[in-house]
């Protein structure tokens, strides 16, 4: 009786996670359908939505006729060679970044710089950066990527290097994407799909030339997940100890990868209800210790070293505040326009003041929703479609683009990182890719989802990130993640759609 219950809850918490993704997923294929929405290529990052419903009709065909091709080529397909694919996709991707760094001017600017200048100060051992009003005080979220710009200066302070490892890290994103599928599926069509479906993601080419915590936290998570199902197939505790050290590394990269992990928490919980022991539950526990452990223990030790009290930093809820407050239009319906920031300045960088300050604003944003529901939802409408139909993702506004001392040698690139009819012409590719991948996810989830495979992983991160975003401060940069990870339950859905194709020949 009791193994009858864990299996029903395991089954039904499937269903609702299913049914919830799907939801979800079909919301931003539509939105992606009816919207185009872009971010200026200047300083003001200003958000632009206009409708594309007849453009969105030519790209659905176009997506339709794609999946048609692939459908047709199954059988061919399947048999590809993949590691040899994998590696000449590779060999083509290094080409592609190499001429993306060897042109463009080797700077940083805005928090990427600060963190980079805060670990050179370091490394020359001068720890005022620490002190009250300094970056890395107001923001000790940071201090997991000021060690990791420590390190890479350790070598070079030019940010080319960074550069070079952010190319090498999205090749073992690829990889592990890659991974993922061959632990979901033994479908070789799905496992090539993955593999062109990653390489083909363009924004995240352009992302190595963003040299923050965006794709060395991403890898890191990518690895936490891939173990993660290792870990629910095998039940090594040496696979647990993997998962926990990537996600640990995660989100001390990334503040915002404690989505990932727990999601990761949630993988292992319907782990638990499947199978139940003692390694599970002792995977769930040490799991829920890196959301708090890690990050504690780095801030722990520069308050030693800098001998200061580097206390809460500016506060999360002023995010919320910022992310939830429906006059907010500054540059886009909810993002960022500084009030967090000086609203901590303000306070004197008092973190408890400053919190308090952000509770009592998310009351007044929540009276004046309900003054006005209709404006209110309008509002999250189109902060969801500034965010997730922008097929971009900010990949090129993040590079080397016109400000201060950053530019690009040549015609191409300059033309690219300017938003000209370079960057238009890969824009279209990325929606067109945007709506197979979400297509193909709908796919999946309707037809092949009662599989008990660790798909719900990438789901309930996708879910996790959807909700999240849409209170938190928008920017369509922190969603690519969410999209990528959708990779192989996507290729997943278009191998549904070629099998019922084939049984009706």
């Amino acid at each position: 009786m009791r193994l009858m219950m864990w299996d029903t809850i395991h089954s039904w918490l499937k269903k609702m996670i299913g049914a919830i993704a799907l939801v979800c997923s079909a919301a931003v294929f539509v939105l992606n359908v009816i919207y185009r929405c872009q971010v200026s290529y200047g300083d003001s990052e200003k958000v632009i939505i206009t409708a594309s419903l007849s453009g969105s009709i030519v790209m659905l065909l176009l997506a339709a006729a794609v999946v048609y091709l692939l459908c047709c080529f199954c059988r061919r397909i399947e048999r590809v060679n993949q590691r040899r694919l994998f590696w000449v996709l590779s060999a083509a991707y290094a080409v592609l970044a190499a001429y993306l760094i060897l042109n463009s001017t080797p700077v940083m600017r805005t928090d990427a710089l600060w963190i980079q200048q805060a670990a050179i100060e370091v490394k020359k051992g001068n720890w005022s950066v620490f002190k009250p009003w300094k970056y890395m005080h107001t923001y000790p979220h940071q201090l997991g990527m000021l060690v990791y710009d420590l390190m890479l200066s350790l070598i070079t302070e030019n940010p080319a290097l960074n550069f070079a490892v952010n190319a090498l890290l999205v090749l073992g994103i690829n990889h592990t994407c890659w991974q993922l599928s061959r632990q979901l599926t033994d479908d070789g069509f799905v496992h090539v799909l993955t593999i062109c479906l990653g390489f083909a993601f363009l924004p995240q080419l352009f992302f190595i030339m963003f040299a923050y915590g965006q794709i060395p936290g991403f890898f890191c998570l990518m690895m936490a997940m891939l173990q993660a199902v290792r870990f629910g197939k095998r039940q090594s505790l040496k696979t647990m100890l993997g998962m926990l050290t990537f996600a640990s590394l995660a989100i001390l990269l990334r503040k915002n990868n404690l989505i990932g992990v727990l999601t990761i928490v949630c993988y292992l919980v319907l782990q638990f209800c499947r199978q139940r022991g003692w390694r599970n539950a002792l995977a769930i526990i040490c799991a829920l210790a890196c959301l708090y452990v890690p990050g504690k223990a780095v801030e722990t030790v520069f308050e030693r070293l800098s001998r200061q009290n580097l206390n809460n930093g500016c506060p999360s809820v002023l995010w919320l505040a910022m992310g939830t407050d429906i006059d907010n239009q500054l540059r886009g319906p909810g993002w960022y326009d500084s009030t967090s920031y000086d609203t901590y300045l303000q306070l004197n960088a008092d973190a408890a003041g400053a919190s308090a300050a952000g509770v009592e604003k998310l009351k007044v944003n929540i009276g004046k929703m309900q003054a006005e529901p209709m404006r209110a939802l309008r509002f999250f409408r189109e902060k969801t479609v500034s965010q997730w139909c922008e097929p971009m993702y900010q990949s090129v506004w993040s590079g080397p683009i016109a400000l201060g001392e950053q530019g690009t040698y040549t015609p191409l690139l300059q033309n690219l990182y300017a938003g000209g009819s370079a960057e238009d012409t890969v824009e279209h590719f990325c929606k067109l890719l945007v709506l197979l991948i979400f297509g193909g996810c709908m796919l999946f989830l309707l037809f092949d989802a009662k599989k008990d495979s660790g798909w719900e992983l990438g789901v309930v991160y996708f879910i996790g990130g959807f909700l999240f975003h849409m209170l938190w401060e928008a920017k369509s940069q922190y969603i690519y993640p969410y999209v990528f990870s959708l990779i192989p339950m996507a290729a997943q859905g278009i191998r549904a759609v070629a099998g019922r194709l084939q049984e009706r020949r």
